[in-house]
């Protein structure tokens, strides 16, 4: 959460808020993702999922490099924006798909699998409905963030309600991510079982003062 107040202390006058706001839908969104592909007990059916998620990725890779080929940009240009890092060692070439690729689920789905636990399982569904209204300039984004002071209409601030959404489905994704990470980096070890569930019990903690303001759950 401290990185994600830093952004917002950091570009406050170039509209710092509706930047955490993307980051937010990020994080719930790779979070949703990243949990269902971990969350698995058995081998097979583990390396199963790995193996849809990681042709996810390289089926967006290779639509946005079209993209942006079919749109006058030089492939190699295109294709050096989606490298990865030098010490990143992958067994399998970025462009090589699965035939028949079977995509993966919902992302509806993903979120209410995330949040089973919570009383109303579709509260993330909800959440991140939400902060898409933001980042695809709905009306409902735009009111969230105007406001009103003094007779004059300010632009790039966002509303408390969607400040605590903001905040609260940024520290669940965050925690989600280092958390199975953690777990699946470890070989599931029991300190890092312990470091996954001190992590989301302290989302939850955020998650409870944020919902006095959003309402969801």
């Amino acid at each position: 959460m401290s990185n994600l107040i830093a952004v917002m202390s950091t570009y406050d006058q170039v509209g710092g808020n509706i930047i955490a706001v993307f980051a937010a839908r990020m994080l719930l969104e790779e979070a949703a993702r990243y949990a269902w592909m971990t969350s698995i007990t058995t081998e097979e059916e583990f390396m199963e999922r790995s193996k849809r998620y990681f042709d996810e990725f390289r089926f967006r890779r290779k639509k946005a490099i079209d993209a942006f080929t079919g749109n006058g940009v030089d492939r190699v240009n295109a294709e050096k924006l989606f490298e990865l890092p030098k010490n990143i060692k992958i067994t399998t070439p970025m462009d090589i798909i699965a035939k028949g690729r079977q995509p993966l689920p919902p992302m509806a789905t993903l979120l209410r699998e995330m949040g089973a636990e919570y009383p109303e399982t579709a509260w993330l569904d909800v959440a991140y409905s939400l902060l898409s209204q933001v980042t695809h300039s709905s009306p409902i984004g735009h009111l969230h963030t105007v406001a009103l002071e003094k007779d004059n209409l300010r632009a790039g601030v966002i509303s408390k309600e969607l400040l605590g959404l903001t905040l609260d489905a940024a520290c669940l994704g965050s925690a989600h991510l280092l958390g199975w990470s953690s777990l699946l980096l470890t070989g599931r070890r029991e300190d890092a079982r312990i470091y996954k569930r001190t992590l989301l019990q302290k989302a939850y903690h955020v998650h409870d003062a944020a919902r006095m303001l959003h309402g969801l759950d």
